[in-house]
């Protein structure tokens, strides 16, 4: 058995953004084809639309969710903003509790990149992020929001010190909703 050849890690700093089907599990149980279908629809618009006009990357496709980065925050909280506004495009006669509704968190870290995925803390405190917002938000960490140096692009709400499951200390958070009068690309 020849020797495995070292593995050379490549480090990057980055804008992890990821954005999950609310209640996937329970639209999935009925129906499944047609919440595909609607997802694969919504995936398509944000790769020709927010990803390309802001420079950002599908890292990888969970099936209910996505894993993207950015190389600026103010990018990925633009493509946020953009993501949920496209939400309701997919939903056009389709009954309340059958909609997929979208949440979105929003970290700035350091990560280590491969072809396939992307690794690091940073990019489990933004799963950790995300189940802070409620359907249609997008939450940011306190990195995030200090790199918005727009003052005009979003409104935050800080949701203070949160708690997070197998996070050791509080992370302080934020809601940010686009300022009256920005529309999406």
């Amino acid at each position: 058995m020849s020797p495995t050849p070292p593995i050379a890690l490549t480090h990057q700093h980055v804008v992890v953004v990821m954005v999950d089907i609310v209640e996937s599990v329970a639209l999935m149980q009925t129906e499944f084809e047609d919440v595909v279908l609607r997802w694969l629809q919504l995936v398509a618009r944000i790769r020709t639309g927010p990803l390309k006009a802001y420079g950002g990357r599908v890292v990888k496709s969970m099936g209910d969710g996505l894993l993207l980065t950015f190389d600026r925050t103010e990018q990925a909280l633009r493509a946020a903003f953009d993501i949920q506004a496209l939400g309701p495009t997919v939903n056009t006669g389709v009954m309340a509790e059958r909609m997929l509704l979208l949440r979105v968190a929003v970290h700035e870290a350091d990560v280590i990149v491969d072809d396939l995925d992307i690794y690091g803390p940073g990019v489990n405190l933004t799963a950790r992020l995300m189940s802070l917002a409620r359907p249609g938000e997008i939450v940011l960490s306190d990195l995030a929001r200090d790199r918005v140096d727009d003052p005009f692009l979003a409104q935050f709400t800080d949701l203070g010190p949160c708690y997070l499951k197998h996070i050791e200390l509080p992370v302080r958070a934020f809601t940010a909703q686009p300022m009256a009068g920005q529309a999406p690309i």
